[in-house]
């Protein structure tokens, strides 16, 4: 499949013909990837830090993405190889969001050099029992 003259990953189209292309409730996140803000005229796209892990006090992962939904979709389905495939990290216990992808990446690098435990007390702030917020964001 081409689009924008690049050719797109099987997965995108998976995520597309799956109907995952809904809006979502209130999180600031579009399903199709195409969450724009308008900022002094210019126009950015959300982008959204998360953290995954496997269980409780489990290995933890830091990301950043344009698309929440999907990118957790890949983790959870193990679609794209890699860290997070390779220690079965496919629960989202974190996220926040920014409205341009240097806030969201200078957060990402930020999160990346706090220590285990800053890591665990954020979010245990929000998610104490560390539950999959998978449902929360892929809910219609």
């Amino acid at each position: 499949i081409t689009r924008s003259s690049r050719v797109m990953p099987v997965v995108w189209c998976c995520l597309s013909s799956s109907g995952l292309t809904r809006g979502s409730r209130g999180l600031g996140i579009t399903r199709s990837g195409r969450g724009m803000t308008r900022e002094e005229g210019a126009v950015e796209k959300a982008m959204a830090v998360y953290i995954m892990t496997n269980r409780s006090g489990g290995t933890l992962y830091i990301g950043v993405t344009g698309d929440l939904i999907r990118r957790v979709w890949q983790h959870r389905t193990h679609c794209v190889p890699g860290f997070t495939d390779r220690y079965n990290l496919e629960r989202l216990v974190w996220f926040e969001m920014h409205g341009t992808p240097g806030e969201a990446i200078r957060r990402e690098k930020a999160l990346k050099r706090w220590n285990r435990a800053w890591k665990i007390a954020l979010i245990e702030r929000s998610n104490p029992g560390w539950r999959g917020l998978w449902n929360e964001i892929a809910a219609p």
